[in-house]
């Protein structure tokens, strides 16, 4: 794992000396990952202002040194933690302890710095687990088809709904 993680940190060292050294390039993100970022920087604003009013729309997720997890300050099994996700975005019940929309839910992990980068993956790849199962039974509802075999412009709808807003 740790050669993977150093032999990514080479190469994005190498492709930021490459664009350093080409002037004549400009290097731009694509359109749907600048769209992304610019969400993801709003959503980490929403969580620093730390108001009531966006308390409810920020699902607070917590790591201590001995990989447990907690939400709003109650211990959780990892194994719910995907439920859990879903029901805080979907919120189909209208509970007024989760998010007000799906577009206006936040995820937030508050990790301590002891904190393994294999719980870290854990803790993200269910994360990312509950938005596909979202995504999936949104595209079926409304294609008739997995949200993978959707065209871009179908998922980008879908993902725009159903924005993942993931902050650590």
């Amino acid at each position: 794992m740790r050669k993977i993680i150093l032999l990514l940190i080479i190469s994005f060292q190498l492709i930021g000396c490459e664009q350093q050294n080409d002037f004549k390039h400009e290097s731009k993100l694509p359109n749907h990952l600048e769209e992304a970022m610019e969400r993801l920087r709003m959503a980490k604003a929403e969580v620093e202002q730390n108001s009531p009013a966006n308390q409810r729309n920020i699902l607070s997720l917590e790591t201590d040194e001995n990989g447990f997890f907690f939400i709003r300050g109650k211990k959780i099994e990892v194994n719910k933690l995907q439920e859990i996700v879903i029901q805080f975005v979907i919120n189909p019940t209208q509970d007024s302890t989760f998010a007000e929309s799906p577009k206006q839910a936040i995820i937030h992990l508050n990790k301590d710095i002891n904190t393994s980068n294999e719980i870290f993956l854990t803790i993200y790849n269910r994360i990312k687990a509950a938005y596909n199962i979202i995504w999936d039974k949104t595209a079926i509802e409304r294609y008739g088809e997995k949200y993978k075999v959707l065209s871009e412009k179908n998922q980008k709808e879908i993902r725009a709904d159903f924005p993942m807003n993931f902050v650590e």
